[in-house]
């Protein structure tokens, strides 16, 4: 494996990593007991709630073209398989 793919699947397991462990945060403090304005457990749950919305966001908006593109190449293969049936080829099928 190229140096280059090696960077890309540290980076990637690391952010899945991260990811994770923060999405466990937030299901094992979600019902704490806060201690007023300045509870830290508060502010680390709004942060993590914010980079979770915008995560998913970023993860909609590159879903949708990925879907498009994926119709587009399967409606062009369709049509291009489409062409070559027996009867354009004038196969007789008789025995």
């Amino acid at each position: 494996m190229s140096k280059k793919r090696t960077i890309i699947l540290a980076i990637t397991i690391a952010v899945t990593a991260a990811l994770l462990i923060a999405s466990f945060f937030v299901a094992v403090n979600s019902g704490h007991e806060c201690v007023g304005k300045d509870c830290v457990r508060c502010a680390l749950l709004i942060n993590l709630r914010k980079i979770f919305e915008s995560v998913s966001f970023v993860l909609g908006a590159l879903s949708r073209p990925i879907f498009l593109l994926t119709g587009t190449v399967i409606v062009g293969l369709t049509a291009v398989y489409a062409r070559s049936t027996p009867v354009s080829r004038k196969v007789k099928l008789s025995d």
